[in-house]
């Protein structure tokens, strides 16, 4: 008999990550009929976290959880060998059903009824969250900060972008073509304000001059909770139109301001990343109601149509936050001259 919760999570990565880590440990409740569940963060620690946002418990692993799982037994040394084949050895003993997927966008493995089951996966393709994204936007919405309905009622438009250091390197950044492509929807649907969200504080001037110039007034951010990363999260939340990177962490924004508004517009790059992990394409992250806009970015190899580098005095920064995916080798380097939103 297997003692522990019947369905055990590695959550990797930040906030969006775990959100979709949590949507397929729901799935794999339902599926193998059982009820209990515990969330391991497995890489370091986030802010926010998955704990932040919603009413659920998660914990770093003990040393014992790494005696027993040969995904945490990966310690440095000399007994790193037998670590691991100690943690093989209790795996196997426990019976549980181990779903190990290191592609963000592997499909669900079948799931065997009435058996424990360890979840090491990023859950990104649509057949882990499809049915339970609502459930897990509804307990998202039910923790909104003090002052979200007064951002709600004001009916802005919020462009969000993602230029970390990470995505510029594995070549993941959409380029100014994309946001091209959005501001001229926007410029003509009525829009009077805007609000401009960077994890790169320095892309905000240039992101500011280039809304500007197509006629749209740009608006401070509304600070609910005196943490940035959360308030970035719930003032895209409250946009009446979002225009979305390709992160997970803005992904789960949309779904919540979906959830609560169905007729909310939420623009996405569409490919999503370009395909580095199979053989086949990509699915399509939108939701139902959500409009799909070109990323250019090549679903095969990751060269975008030019490369974006980032403005003079922009700091690039390595450390993980939230909407991260697993690093993996990028292309060679193709670095063109800079190109400016109106080029």
């Amino acid at each position: 008999m297997t003692a522990g919760p019947d369905v055990l999570t590695w959550l990797r990565g930040g906030l969006g990550n775990q959100l979709f880590a949590y949507a397929a440990t729901l799935r794999a409740l339902r599926e193998t009929g059982r009820s209990s569940y515990e969330l391991l963060f497995v890489e370091g620690w986030f802010s926010p976290d998955i704990t932040d946002v919603l009413s659920v418990s998660a914990r770093h692993p003990s040393r014992r959880d790494r005696a027993r799982w040969s995904e945490l037994a990966r310690q440095p040394g000399p007994l790193a060998p037998v670590l691991h084949a100690t943690a093989r050895a209790h795996e196997r003993r426990s019976r549980r059903f181990v779903v190990s997927q290191f592609s963000p966008f592997e499909p669900p493995t079948p799931l065997p009824a009435g058996r424990p089951v360890l979840l090491e996966t990023f859950a990104q393709h649509p057949g882990w969250w499809a049915d339970d994204w609502r459930t897990v936007a509804s307990e998202l919405a039910a923790q909104a900060p003090t002052g979200y309905d007064e951002l709600v009622a004001r009916r802005r438009a919020v462009i969000n972008v993602r230029q970390r250091a990470d995505y510029v390197r594995e070549m993941w950044q959409l380029p100014p073509a994309y946001y091209d492509a959005v501001v001229d929807r926007l410029r003509g649907e009525g829009i009077e304000e805007v609000v401009l969200q960077a994890d790169e504080p320095a892309f905000i001037p240039w992101l500011r001059r280039f809304v500007e110039s197509a006629g749209l007034r740009v608006v401070d951010p509304v600070r609910l909770t005196g943490e940035p990363a959360r308030d970035d999260f719930w003032n895209l939340v409250a946009g009446a139109t979002l225009v979305l990177p390709n992160s997970t962490f803005s992904w789960w924004a949309g779904a919540v301001a979906t959830a609560r508004d169905p007729d909310v517009r939420v623009l996405y790059p569409d490919p999503w990343l370009p395909n580095r992990w199979t053989a086949e394409e990509l699915p399509d992250m939108g939701l139902p109601g959500w409009t799909s806009v070109p990323s250019h970015l090549s679903p095969i190899d990751g060269r975008p149509v030019f490369r974006l580098r980032p403005p003079v005095g922009a700091r690039a920064s390595v450390s993980p936050s939230a909407g991260e995916l697993p690093a993996t080798p990028g292309p060679p380097d193709h670095a063109s001259s800079p190109r400016t939103p109106n080029a």
